[in-house]
């Protein structure tokens, strides 16, 4: 048999829930489509560090500081779904 092969996240997701295999998938995308099982060995497959540059004088702008506070929590919340609470996982501004 021939293996499918698939470069965005939806064709993927789509042959996964219809059983044509596994695949690593974001926790967020995968939580949307019911019935597929998550395998998890307690190790991170993957991980990622996020950059996020600011100029220091641009850094204490309320309208800047709002933004990346926000960037931050939207990074813990999507973080603690992925590896669950108290993973060690951090973000700092």
């Amino acid at each position: 048999a021939t293996p499918l092969r698939a470069t965005d996240a939806e064709s993927i997701l789509q042959a996964v829930a219809s059983g044509l295999g596994k695949s690593l998938l974001p926790i967020p995308i995968a939580a949307r489509m019911g019935g597929l099982e998550r395998l998890d060995d307690g190790v991170p497959a993957l991980s990622r560090e996020i950059w996020l540059l600011v100029h220091p004088e641009l850094r204490d702008l309320v309208r800047i500081r709002v933004v990346l506070e926000w960037l931050a929590a939207t990074v813990a919340i999507l973080t603690s779904t992925a590896t669950g609470p108290g993973s060690g996982a951090e973000s700092r501004l």
